[in-house]
């Protein structure tokens, strides 16, 4: 029989002759028709910046391309990445893409530690998803700026002169 769209409980039974020799429970899900037929590719992604600030404001943008011959429903996603660990996930509204046309989807990512990142993005639609593209963002600040690290030391040497000088009027008044 047809079953309409949904997901349903299923158990499979192998027989050999009278006796059942397999048993297995099973999801069967049953997609609109067309799902399969679905095409689409995440045609770009990219960042308005290679190379960025702590806490500066990234804009980061996926384009999904329908290349089927029916309307998809897509979602990108963006895996955000430093020194191999997942750092954050964003996530967009679903957006419908008519047939031979491009969506354009935008995320803003403010990073909040420096280092070197890797942001992953993929399409979702229907039942499918697109190859995973990678871009890297640099991010300065923290000790890795000049200015900071200029801070730093003189912050150092005025503490190692206060404590020269104190030591020094120690030495030579108290004895």
């Amino acid at each position: 029989g047809r079953l309409p769209k949904g997901i349903y409980d299923g158990t499979y039974e192998f027989f050999n002759g009278k006796t059942s020799i397999f048993v297995q429970s099973t999801i069967l899900r049953v997609h609109p028709v067309g799902t399969l037929e679905q095409q689409a590719e995440l045609s770009s992604f990219s960042s308005n910046k290679v190379t960025a600030e702590m806490g500066e404001i990234i804009a980061l943008e996926a384009k999904l391309k329908n290349t089927g011959q029916l309307p998809v429903e897509g979602v990108v996603i963006v895996g955000i990445e430093r020194d191999g660990k997942r750092i954050d996930v964003l996530k967009s509204d679903k957006k419908v893409i008519n047939q031979k046309q491009e969506g354009t989807y935008s995320f803003d990512w403010k990073p909040e530690q420096s280092g070197t990142y890797t942001l992953t993005a993929y399409a979702e639609y229907g039942i499918k998803k697109t190859p995973v593209q990678a871009i890297t963002v640099t991010v300065n600040g923290g000790l890795k700026s000049m200015g900071q690290i200029l801070r730093i030391v003189v912050g150092v040497l005025l503490v190692a002169v206060v404590l020269g000088v104190l030591w020094w009027i120690l030495k030579k008044y108290i004895r």
